[in-house]
């Protein structure tokens, strides 16, 4: 038996996987396991099915419980008597960590963090990969039904994206740079905000032998946090900049982690002068074309306002 929050919202039981045919029944469900194993408040599963309550909240959330119940024992009868009712109107669902994708993944995570930040990347690869398997799509993704749910989803959501960095990161650290660019890349595609995925994936690049595409990553973000939040890079995305025209491996390598603990990794790609010219070129052309792009949209909206 697992429940499943990270994605469509899903209980897997004896091989098989069963999705609730309400969508308020998997949201109320996805209420419960977010707070499990503690109950969850009137209150909070109001907020969680609807924006704006109904006439009869109560009557309502009692109607949804028992939908709930209903279908979970359509599933295994004895899944029925895991919804509980508590003190002051509060409800639980009863569920082991074991049995929880939300529970799992957190602990692999920041085991896998703890692992990566005291030098072990073998243990924080291992721990992060099993972290990210876990995930097939969006938190809750068929089961937003109010604001606050979809808040609380989105905190998993960024976990997620921090748990990913931190295994580009143990790849990275442990030379295997190639590994972290694809998922690196439809990180961005889908979050393209995402600073400290930018600096980790221009590193990657760097120190999979490609300068110039760590340069013209670092210049895609800076122009887009230029243009998106009217901003200038953080000073941690600068560090890795300044470490790719410096060429200092190095600190191209671990980023903002200690060294200490590292194993080197057993090869180094090496760039050579044609190539660092060659990225200087292309960031040079990113720029004039990016400076161009702006003066464009500048005259046009000038115009539109004549």
């Amino acid at each position: 038996m697992i429940f499943r929050l990270l994605g469509p919202v899903e209980v897997r039981h004896r091989g098989a996987t069963h999705s609730l045919p309400s969508r308020k029944a998997r949201a109320l469900l996805a209420a419960l396991l977010l707070r499990s194993p503690h109950p969850a408040s009137r209150t909070d599963l109001v907020r969680a099915l609807w924006d704006e309550p109904t006439r009869q909240p109560d009557a309502n959330l009692r109607t949804h419980l028992a939908t709930l119940r209903r279908d979970l024992a359509g599933i295994d009868p004895s899944l029925r008597e895991r919804v509980t009712t508590g003190e002051q109107g509060s409800y639980c669902l009863e569920a082991t960590a074991e049995e929880l994708d939300v529970a799992l993944f957190t602990d692999y995570a920041r085991r896998g963090e703890a692992a990566l930040r005291r030098g072990d990347a073998d243990t924080a690869v291992d721990l992060l990969q099993k972290a990210q398997q876990l995930w097939r799509g969006r938190a809750g993704a068929d089961a937003q039904t109010s604001r606050y749910l979809a808040e609380q989803f989105s905190i998993l959501d960024e976990q997620y994206m921090s748990a990913l960095e931190d295994l580009a990161d143990a790849q990275i650290a442990l030379g295997a740079p190639r590994s972290a660019i694809g998922p690196l890349h439809k990180l961005l595609s889908d979050n393209p905000l995402q600073e400290r995925g930018w600096g980790i994936l221009a590193r990657a690049q760097y120190l999979a032998g490609d300068p110039v595409r760590a340069l013209i990553t670092y210049e895609r973000a800076r122009t887009l946090i230029g243009d998106e939040l009217g901003a200038d890079p953080s000073p941690e995305l600068e560090q890795v900049h300044v470490a790719i025209l410096r060429h200092d491996v190095e600190a191209i390598r671990y980023g903002g982690l200690s060294r200490e603990g590292f194993d080197a990794p057993a090869a180094t790609p090496r760039s050579d002068t044609r190539a660092a010219a060659g990225a200087e070129d292309a960031v040079g052309a990113v720029r004039r074309l990016s400076r161009h792009r702006s003066a464009a949209a500048s005259g046009h909206r000038a115009v539109s306002h004549l």
